[in-house]
């Protein structure tokens, strides 16, 4: 990972009360050969819109994320028996980029559901002649091993 140092964290921290200061890392899609479509056993993913989210049981703080992503970007999902369990869209957008922001519910973590979403998203958003860019926090191994995984690499 490469190393840098905070850009004026010590006057960004001081105006910000209560707020800490954490390092992210920042990944550019190097490797596309591992974004093919994994089999995810009995799970499906499709665009999904709002009122579809809203049907389902969806964490209240999640719905109120996905509705704010909704007016800037589509939404794809990753569904198992019927209902939506992660969910991929661009926390960020330019005319060329967008910012990979994932999802899943707690009980369906670790189980693929999450790269099958983002690859949807990653061949989605390709289409409109967006690549996608990644930014974990330095302590979500989580977020960070899933970019590395489908080809993402520090920058």
């Amino acid at each position: 990972m490469p190393d840098s140092a905070p850009i004026a964290a010590d006057k960004g921290t001081s105006a910000l009360q209560g707020w800490r200061e954490q390092r992210v890392v920042h990944y550019a899609l190097r490797e596309s050969s591992r974004l093919t479509r994994p089999s995810i056993g009995g799970a499906s993913v499709a665009l999904i819109d709002l009122a579809t989210i809203r049907r389902h049981s969806v964490p209240a703080a999640l719905l109120a994320e996905l509705e704010s992503a909704a007016s800037h970007s589509p939404i794809a999902a990753t569904w198992v028996e019927g209902a939506p369990v992660s969910f991929c869209y661009a926390g960020t957008m330019t005319e060329s980029l967008w910012d990979v922001t994932v999802d899943t519910l707690e009980a369906q973590r670790g189980r693929g559901r999450a790269m099958s979403c983002v690859t949807f998203m990653i061949h989605h958003m390709r289409a409109t002649g967006r690549e996608p860019v990644w930014a974990a926090l330095e302590t979500n191994r989580a977020s960070r091993r899933l970019a590395e995984k489908l080809g993402f690499d520090p920058v």
